[in-house]
Formats: structure tokens, sequence, C-alpha cells
């Protein structure tokens, strides 16, 4: 209790109360704009575990929300260490040129040695797609590091390093080039087959061999006609202008879209041939027109890909 008098004043007081404990009080470390901590992302299929990116000075496990979340960009499944950051299948807003700020707070709320920590908030932009924004968010990843030296050290280790040139300059042709090639749309960083750009269009992980999973394939129906399925960006988020040109050959030389067609897999009524498949994208299928029998017995299909 406080307690003012004097002879030119009435006097006067006021009590405050509040409590004291002989608990600890604890910190929330949250990492952002570092390896393996939360960066800016481009909308996309991959998801972010964000669950070990916080810690508390306690060790006591961190809950997290999301705070600020327009158009419901992303949904928070699991928590703390198991907390994962995926974009939401059914968004359908728009991306601004600026991108949209997202807030995610991290909490905890303390035990019985504890005190509860200061909550931290920390912001992030979800950009358009684009190959500016998948390479600065991929530099971001903690994997980013690792897999660059693999791919060098195997680069370089290639007799008389075919295809390697002095790329930084400095008179000879060694790692340090190969590692240069690494955040190049030519290159398979990961060695599964997919280059960059394509690990891009289809919606794969750049950083992981998930070639089997992300690449086109083949359906077969029985009926001679040639099907071809794969994941490609909805017209909306196509930001960066990838073409995915579908076309027919009898000979595997000439090629031509003449004769196939995209299978309207959402039914008459709906908007749409394709299966929303999230992070912007959408499962689509195409069909030729006519059976391989009709071609003289041979008939192939592929998707070719092509950017400004």
């Amino acid at each position: 209790r406080a307690v003012a008098t004097g002879t030119q004043y009435f006097t006067s007081s006021a009590d405050k109360t509040f409590n004291v404990t002989n608990k600890q009080g604890q910190t929330i470390f949250f990492k952002q704009g570092e390896k393996g901590g939360l960066r800016d992302l481009p909308l996309s299929r991959k998801p972010i575990p964000i669950g070990k990116m916080a810690s508390s000075s306690s060790s006591l496990a961190i809950s997290y929300a999301l705070t600020a979340n327009p158009s419901s960009v992303f949904q928070l499944v699991g928590n703390g260490a198991s907390a994962v950051l995926v974009f939401n299948k059914n968004f359908t807003g728009t991306i601004p040129n600026g991108g949209l700020a997202v807030q995610i707070t991290a909490s905890q709320t303390g035990n019985g040695s504890y005190n509860a920590a200061a909550a931290v908030v920390r912001e992030i932009i979800v950009k358009k797609p684009g190959k500016s924004a998948f390479f600065d968010e991929r530099r971001m990843d903690p994997r980013y590091e690792k897999e660059r030296t693999k791919f060098a050290r195997k680069l370089a280790a290639k007799k008389n390093l075919k295809g390697l040139i002095d790329l930084n300059g400095d008179g000879s042709v060694n790692a340090l080039d190969a590692e240069l090639m690494f955040d190049s749309d030519d290159t398979d960083s990961d060695g599964d087959g997919m280059s960059n750009f394509m690990e891009r269009a289809f919606g794969g992980d750049s950083l992981s061999s998930d070639a089997k999973s992300v690449l086109p394939r083949s359906v077969n129906k029985k009926d001679g006609k040639q099907r071809i399925s794969f994941q490609k960006y909805q017209d909306t988020y196509n930001s960066e202008g990838i073409e995915y040109i579908v076309e027919t050959s009898s000979d595997l030389r000439t090629w031509t879209t003449t004769g196939v067609t995209q299978v309207d897999l959402n039914g008459a009524g709906t908007a749409g041939k394709g299966i929303n498949a999230g992070g912007g994208m959408e499962r689509v299928l195409f069909e030729t027109s006519g059976t391989a029998a009709s071609k003289g017995g041979k008939q192939f299909l592929r998707v070719r890909l092509r950017t400004k």
C-alpha cells in the first residue's frame, strides 16, 4: 500500500495486489530467417514442420497458433514438436504482389516449476509461386547445405568433370563450380531424375528423392487409348506461366497436340476439369481420342514443359 500526505493536499492512498511465487521464469526462442527456421514461402504442396523451430529455456513443450491467417491460407496440424504448417487445400484466395502476411504465435503456459513464458509472434509472407520464390525458400531449408555438398562432391568426382566449367572464375574447375550449378533449373539437385524446373512444375520436393510420386503417370483402362495424369499449377496461381503441353506420337519422332483431349474429372456443371490437389495445384488427366490400333498399333503420350 502506498500513502501520500502533505499540508497542502488531502491524504490519499492506493492498493495493489500481486502474487509472489518461487517459480522460475522461462523464455521462448523461435527461429526465423535462418537455416531450419521460419521463412517466407511460395504457395505449394510442401508441408512445413514448425514444431522444432521453437524451443523454451525450460525445455517444456511449445504450443502454436495461427493468429493471423488471411483467407485461411494455412492449416496447423498437430502441436508441440510435431506441429506442421500445411497450405489449406480449400484455399481459393488471391495472392497480391506483396504476398499474404501470416502470423504464428508460440506460447508456453508454464507448470508447477515455471511461470508462463511471454508469447513470441512471428510473421511470414506467402508469395506467389515462381522461380525466385522457389529457390529463395529452399536455400533456407535445413537440408539445403547437406544436399548441395553431396551434389557437388558427386559431380566433381566424375571423370574429366564433363559438362562443368569454371563458373566462379577462380581459374580451376572444382566442387565450388559444381555448387553454383545446384540452383539451376536444368540441374537435378536430389538425383531422382527430375530437374529443379520439373520439381517446381509438378509440385515435387527438389531436396528429396520423390520422383516416383511426382512424375506423370500412365493410366490404363484397357480400351486401347493412352492416358496420362499429372499435377500442375492451377491457372489462377501459375504466375510463372508454365506451359504443360500434352502431345501424342506414333513413332516417337513426330509429336502433335492434335488428337489429345483433357478429361473432365469434376463432372458436368462443375468449374474446371482438374481435381484440387492443394497448394495451388490440381491433378489432371489427358487421353488420346483414338486407339493404338487405329494408329497402326503404336501410340505414345507425353507432357512437355515450357516456361518464359
